[in-house]
């Protein structure tokens, strides 16, 4: 493996992780927005448990990844910060409202926690959205690096494969967290997301069709690149995953179907990642054209382990002490999912 293709690497199992993380984050945010008819205040507060001690730590995962882009390959991530500099914006804008909305609506009073909590829905699903369709965007064609020089055709973000994988991207976050809340949860409240997950898996197999017969006539090169080695393994693996998980879902083992979320989520991110290789921007960035000078590149793998060493226990530490503390203190006290906001006062 050459120094590009470890930098490659580590970016990519940045993106996984934050695939997977930040993208049940988002769809808690759209569950919140759209907790409707019975159970819906608990189901809210569900929602706020599970995300509330650890939700800005997903947030290291897009850090380094962005580092590693424009440490590693700076001229390609000068070319989307070109091109799609408005949708980026609107993914930062929206990042730093669902951040803020979701803190403030802790402490508001009533009619200000209704506002931050719409702000914290909507931004929850414009975020994946905008996300998705700009990484569509470099996949089909209609950015073009010239000499240096950045241009483009029309709207990239919003043609058709963009908008079509920015659709898939929020599909994702959506089954994500529901199926992770079912895990989460117990009794009707857990009936309730795992209907949820069941509903989004099937949404979710049919927005990742859709798009594959969109890249079939709006970006041929990519449905081509999909269809042979290697995309074409972590897709199967993806495709079967969906399908098992479903079937965990409905027998109920909820557990059992967020293992196969997990890979299934993985595989598609790993499988778009394998058919856009070598390309970072399609078709006149490659990884080879946008690298940075070799010593720059040892010198960002030297230091990834540090940071590694450092963030990832302190992940761990965050996720084991905060969740576990959670569900102890829901034990001692008798809280069921069930219950009132009076009750869990007295």
């Amino acid at each position: 493996m050459t120094l590009v293709d470890a930098c490659a690497a580590v970016a990519l199992v940045a993106m996984l992780f934050y695939g997977v993380l930040g993208g049940a984050d988002f769809g808690g945010g759209f569950f919140h927005l759209f907790a409707l008819g019975e159970r819906s205040r608990e189901r809210r507060r569900a929602i706020s448990e599970a995300m509330g001690p650890v939700w800005e730590a997903n947030h290291v995962f897009l850090v380094l990844l962005v580092v590693v882009f424009f440490s590693a390959f700076p001229s390609a991530w000068a070319a989307y910060a070109t091109a799609l500099a408005f949708p980026l914006r609107v993914a930062l804008v929206a990042l730093a409202i669902r951040g803020v909305a979701f803190v403030f609506r802790a402490y508001a009073g009533r009619r200000l926690r209704r506002i931050f909590s719409v702000a914290f829905g909507v931004a929850s699903v414009v975020a994946p959205f905008v996300l998705g369709s700009s990484v569509g965007a470099i996949s089909s064609g209609l950015v073009r690096v010239t000499h240096g020089s950045v241009s483009v055709l029309g709207t990239p973000w919003l043609a058709p494969i963009s908008v079509a994988m920015g659709v898939t991207a929020l599909a994702v976050s959506v089954h994500l967290a529901a199926v992770f809340l079912a895990v989460e949860t117990t009794g009707t409240l857990r009936d309730d997301f795992r209907y949820r997950a069941i509903l989004s898996n099937i949404v979710l197999g049919t927005s990742a069709l859709v798009t594959l017969l969109v890249a079939r006539r709006a970006a041929p090169h990519l449905y081509a690149s999909l269809s042979r080695e290697p995309a074409v393994l972590p897709i199967l693996i993806g495709s079967a995953s969906w399908v098992l998980c479903l079937g965990a879902l409905v027998v109920g083992r909820v557990g059992l179907a967020r293992v196969f979320t997990i890979v299934g989520v993985a595989a598609l991110l790993a499988g778009w990642a394998f058919a856009q290789h070598p390309y970072l921007i399609y078709p006149d960035v490659t990884l080879e054209s946008a690298a940075a000078p070799a010593p720059m590149l040892r010198f960002l793998l030297l230091s990834v382990p540090f940071g590694v060493a450092i963030a990832g226990p302190s992940m761990v530490l965050a996720f084991r002490v905060f969740k576990s503390r959670r569900h102890l203190i829901r034990r001692e006290l008798g809280i069921h999912d069930a219950t009132t906001d009076r009750d869990r006062e007295s």
